[in-house]
């Protein structure tokens, strides 16, 4: 460095000294007794880097321009979780000093590691938490006979990308906020409860359907109503107007198996005898387990799919 440059250095001592990251120090030569420069310190425990690299530079720069959970805070400001691996290019610094920034906002309490990938600061975590208890309380109360929020719906209201939203729920998950399920989400109190003029509804129905196990009536209820007692299993559904008590259908179906099995095939007219039901309920529960992949037709038979 010329008189008046600016430059970084790094120094070598003959011994250690005491020193914290942003003291100033003044550098002398003993004899002849003359200053040579100043600064201030950025670094108190260096690797021994080579001269002149970018990435070196580059990781001073960022360190002048504040510690690494300083870069850190300011990066996950937007208070969203961000995946790990990036935040190194969203603050300017290297991973190396990622990993250091990470572990001293977590050891303060600013910041939740939602799992080894993904980090959120603490406020940013309870304002989403909050939102997710919000979203799905209100969908239950909505619906109260659905099992809960299907996931894609709570990602399109939390505006979250689908990665995102699996690690949010995971970690809502692990506190016990919610439950997940195959493709919904609900919180731990919940369970879909009909009303007293529901349940009186679906005990007609159901005995309605006892009454005729192969030829039940039509479920002539709510659309909701009809989906919770298939989602309970208390009827099957094989066509859009067709149910059948699990029983029956159960009995139906062995008997369907043991037809493609021995001698082979089953037809319309077989299955309506041995039911004593009407071709309307027989042709719908074989198409059904055409769909299922049970069965497949072969002309006027159904044969093993």
């Amino acid at each position: 460095l010329r008189p008046g440059e600016i430059g970084w250095v790094q120094l070598r001592l003959e011994r250690p000294i005491a020193a914290v990251r942003g003291d100033r120090y003044i550098l002398r030569q003993a004899s002849p007794s003359q200053t040579l420069g100043g600064g201030k310190i950025v670094d108190t425990r260096p690797a021994r880097h080579r001269r002149f690299r970018p990435e070196v530079i580059a990781t001073l720069d960022a360190l002048v321009r504040g510690t690494p959970a300083d870069l850190l805070r300011r990066a996950l400001n937007d208070q969203q979780p961000h995946a790990f691996n990036q935040l190194a290019s969203q603050a300017g610094i290297p991973q190396e000093l990622v990993v250091e920034g990470v572990q001293e906002l977590t050891e303060s309490g600013d910041v939740i590691r939602l799992d080894a990938a993904w980090v959120i600061l603490t406020s940013g975590w309870n304002t989403l938490r909050e939102g997710v208890l919000r979203a799905i309380t209100s969908y239950q109360q909505r619906y109260p006979l659905r099992p809960g929020i299907q996931r894609e719906e709570l990602r399109s209201r939390l505006k979250l990308g689908v990665d995102v939203l699996g690690v949010v729920l995971s970690a809502a998950s692990e506190a016990g906020l919610v439950i997940q399920q195959e493709k919904t989400v609900r919180t731990p109190d919940f369970v879909p409860t009909p009303t007293a003029e529901q349940q009186h509804q679906i005990r007609r129905l159901l005995d309605a359907s006892q009454k005729a196990l192969y030829m039940p009536p039509a479920p002539d209820i709510e659309p909701e109503l009809l989906a919770f007692l298939i989602e309970q299993g208390q009827l099957v559904r094989v066509a859009p107007d067709i149910t059948f008590l699990p029983e029956a259908y159960e009995t139906m179906l062995g008997w369907v198996y043991a037809q493609i099995a021995d001698p082979g095939s089953v037809t319309v007219a077989a299955f309506r005898d041995r039911f004593a039901t009407s071709r309307k309920y027989a042709l719908a529960l074989l198409e059904h387990l055409d769909e299922r992949k049970i069965t497949r037709r072969a002309g006027d038979m159904r044969v093993r799919y």
